[in-house]
């Protein structure tokens, strides 16, 4: 039983390794669609619509 536990809680563990990651890339390309958006001019409705497309809440 405390082997199953021991189990479940290092998925558990490696679940949330999983989601920091996730969320630290989905920043950063949140981050390179303003800079991209920010060099080429681009309306504020264009940049929610990326960043839609990509999953990213804006």
């Amino acid at each position: 039983m405390r082997q199953e536990i021991g189990q479940v809680q290092a998925a558990v563990l490696e679940l949330l390794d999983g989601q920091k990651e996730l969320l630290a890339g989905q920043k950063e390309i949140m981050h390179k669609v303003d800079l991209l958006a920010e060099m080429y001019g681009r309306h504020e409705l264009d940049i929610k619509a990326l960043k839609k497309a990509a999953g990213l809440k804006y």
